[in-house]
């Protein structure tokens, strides 16, 4: 089990489903604030050799990470043609709002054909380019986000 667990709920841990961990190590009060100011900065918390706990660097699965924003991006860019997609199949959507749709379709399809499984670091994630979403006032505010914060907008 890898948590932290108090000496004094040892009862209530003892009485639970999970009962007491057998590998529980006791550390000091210090070290225990040492670990959890650590982790705030961006470590982790893993055993050592003896099964104590030390700082690690947080270990970052690239291509998982681009895929999760990729994803986020998706979902975005899909809600924001949802309304579009349902006028347009009952026949009420206007030629503008046809072509906020082909705008965000392009977008999506983009999207969708970006690779991200060769992403191996920081630096690869950095170097994304990720598409530029439709200028539509606001529907896109994780991929405005990301274009304002310079990471990798394509034109």
């Amino acid at each position: 089990m890898n948590c932290f667990v108090c000496e004094s709920l040892r009862d209530r841990y003892e009485a639970s489903a999970e009962g007491w961990p057998d590998d529980a190590k006791e550390i000091s009060e210090r070290w225990y604030n040492y670990l959890l100011l650590r982790q705030s900065e961006g470590r982790t918390i893993v055993p050592d050799k003896y099964g104590m706990p030390v700082m690690a660097p947080l270990v970052v699965n690239w291509p998982d990470k681009a895929a999760d924003l990729r994803d986020e991006l998706l979902k975005e860019a899909y809600a924001a043609a949802a309304d579009w997609r349902t006028e347009l199949e009952i026949e009420i959507l206007s030629d503008e709002d046809k072509e906020k749709l082909k705008l965000t379709m392009r977008y999506i399809s983009q999207l969708k054909a970006l690779e991200t499984r060769d992403i191996s670091d920081q630096s690869d994630y950095d170097a994304i380019r990720w598409p530029q979403p439709p200028a539509l006032d606001g529907l896109f505010p994780i991929a405005e986000k990301l274009a304002g914060e310079g990471e990798g907008a394509t034109a």
